[in-house]
């Protein structure tokens, strides 16, 4: 677990550092889009009268808009071939105000800014590219973080499962064992108690069957009740033996 933590770290820091350099690119980005859309407003208010670039541009900045919120392919395909287009209405608008001083001057300032645009939009192709990268390389960090997760998980439930287990196999060991104290217990409760409780009686219904014989004695074999019971029984035998012998002399 340790080194899977371990990966994780290095995954999350990977993780990091591409985020801060996707949004440094998303910022740029922004610049770009700013500066292209300037040079395209630029161009709208210079074309006037000049339905044919006005509309060229109008299309291009709308191209642009889309391409710029979904970065798809089919979008940037459309915005290639309407730049393509644009870029014949400007050569067409070019040669017609050839002639003309006053057009070929209001041609020539928006050609200043419509020669920015392709390389505005290749640099926004490659940052885009880039990102996807990027997006690529923290997709994998972030795929990498969740399998470690999962196998940090499927471990962690491996070994409570175990602890389980043993758990288990402690408590039925504890009640084995306590089982088998009980056992010995009353086992050394029968040997200590009832053992001599019957033992006594045998001696008593012995002497009683006999011949009446006073001088036998019950054994006192401890200090408990057993054998203070005993002892009592040994004087009561003791004092009748003294009557009989008073009598007979």
């Amino acid at each position: 677990i340790h080194s899977l933590l371990g990966n994780m770290s290095n995954n999350i820091s990977q993780f990091k550092e591409n985020f801060g350099q996707f949004s440094t690119i998303e910022q740029e980005k922004i610049g770009i889009g700013a500066n292209l859309f300037a040079q395209i407003q630029m161009i709208l208010e210079k074309s006037q009268f000049q339905d044919e670039i006005k509309s060229a541009a109008t299309i291009l900045q709308a191209d642009c808009e889309g391409y710029f919120q979904r970065n798809t392919e089919k979008k940037w395909q459309s915005l290639v071939e309407h730049q393509a287009a644009f870029t014949n209405t400007m050569a067409e608008w070019g040669e017609r105000s050839a002639d003309n001083a006053y057009m070929k001057k209001t041609f020539d300032e928006m050609n200043a800014e419509f020669i920015k645009i392709q390389p505005s939009l290749d640099q926004y192709r490659q940052q885009v590219e880039v990102q996807t990268q990027i997006t690529a390389g923290m997709d994998q960090a972030k795929s990498a973080v969740t399998q470690d997760l999962d196998t940090i998980r499927d471990i962690s439930f491996d070994k409570m499962a175990r602890v389980r287990k043993l758990s288990g196999w402690f408590i039925f060991g504890a009640v084995l064992v306590a089982a088998g104290i009980g056992l010995m217990a009353a086992f050394f409760s029968i040997m200590t108690i009832v053992r001599p409780i019957k033992s006594v009686a045998f001696e008593l219904k012995d002497i009683a069957e006999g011949e009446g014989d006073l001088t036998r004695r019950l054994d006192v074999a401890g200090q408990d009740e057993t054998g203070t019971l005993a002892n009592n029984f040994n004087l009561f035998i003791q004092r009748i033996q003294s009557l009989i012998q008073q009598v007979s002399d």
